[in-house]
């Protein structure tokens, strides 16, 4: 049996490699598994030079809410403060970010 050596060709420096992705998404609920998942997020868009896009959805009230206006203000507040953190954590990192808060009407599947 015969064996074969292959060799890497090493890549030339003016070889300009394009980035993976442009974008990152990742979306929050404010639990711990969403933290850690911010964090990855984080890490990942800063390693891969990507822009960040934080997004926490606002779903409507499931029952009898006295006022729908109260309910969404609370809930905008409520969304700021959690994607606020990573927004924050990525602008002192240098990573480009956006935040997304879509109100939206959830739906049954």
């Amino acid at each position: 049996m015969e064996t074969k050596i292959v060799k890497r060709i090493p890549e030339s420096s003016s070889t300009v490699s394009k980035p993976v992705f442009k974008k990152l998404l990742v979306a929050l609920d404010g639990s711990e598994s969403s933290q850690r998942a911010a964090q990855a997020a984080l890490e990942l868009a800063e390693k891969l030079k990507t822009d960040l896009i934080v997004l926490q959805a606002i779903t409507p009230p499931k029952s009898y809410y006295h006022s729908t206006i109260a309910y969404y203000a609370y809930a905008r507040k409520a969304a700021m403060g959690i994607v606020g953190e990573t927004e924050s954590k990525a602008k002192k990192q240098g990573i480009h970010v956006k935040t997304e808060i879509p109100e939206a009407v959830s739906s049954v599947v």
